[in-house]
C-alpha cells in the first residue's frame, strides 16, 4: 500500500522566545481545524487512487509477516483484511 505523511501545525509561535503566548483555546481550535482539513484531504486521495499501479508497495507486505499462518485467528484475519488479506 502506497503511503504519504500529512502534517500540520498546531502552534505556530512554539519556537519564539518573545511576544505573547498562544492560549489552549487557540491551538485546540487549529487542532479542530487542522483534523478536518486532515479528513478532507485523506477523502479526495482515495479517490485518486490508481489500483493498477506496479510500484513495489504492492509486495511490501510479501515477506512482512512471520506469524505461522495457522496462529493467525479468524477476527485478526478480518480485522486486517482491508490492509494484508492477500498475505494472511
Amino acid at each position: 500500500m502506497c503511503f504519504a505523511t500529512l502534517a500540520m501545525a498546531t502552534d505556530y509561535d512554539c519556537w519564539r522566545e518573545d511576544g505573547d503566548s498562544v492560549e489552549v483555546d487557540a491551538i485546540l481550535a487549529i487542532l479542530a481545524a487542522n483534523a478536518d482539513a486532515a479528513r478532507r484531504t485523506v477523502r479526495a486521495a482515495a479517490g485518486e487512487v490508481v489500483f493498477e499501479r506496479e510500484c513495489g508497495c504492492r509486495r511490501a507486505l510479501d515477506n512482512a509477516i512471520i506469524t505461522a499462518p495457522e496462529a493467525i485467528d479468524g477476527s485478526a484475519r478480518e480485522r486486517l483484511a482491508v490492509v494484508a488479506g492477500r498475505v494472511l
